[in-house]
């Protein structure tokens, strides 16, 4: 028991150094692994970033494509203002409003 008790008061200043020295190496080796975690993700995020943008504008590309159809099937607007002056493409119901609405401005 004597010895044991030497030992610990002679060497302390030594063991306290070689722990400390561990938990250095420790701490070092944790903090390299978390930092290339972060890196990992940030890249990991990046590349989601840019995949969304690349189907954001494959989404815009397919919208105006569309848009561009629908126009392209629609018929001109002189087209669509001589079929409203004959009264085509009206309802009955929308001649109605229309005959209401004048009937007030006009009289």
């Amino acid at each position: 028991m004597e010895q044991m008790e030497y030992l610990l008061t002679e060497y302390a200043v030594y063991i306290t150094a070689v722990w400390a020295a561990v938990m250095f190496l420790f701490a070092a080796v944790t903090l390299h692994r978390i930092n290339k975690l972060i890196r990992l993700r940030k890249r990991e995020l990046q590349s989601l970033q840019d995949e969304i943008s690349g189907l954001r504008l494959q989404i815009e590309i397919q919208a105006q494509q569309e848009a561009e159809s629908q126009l392209a099937k629609m018929p001109d607007s002189d087209e669509r203002y001589a079929a409203a002056e004959k009264g085509e493409g009206w309802t009955t119901e929308e001649e109605k409003l229309v005959n209401a609405v004048l009937g007030e401005v006009f009289s």
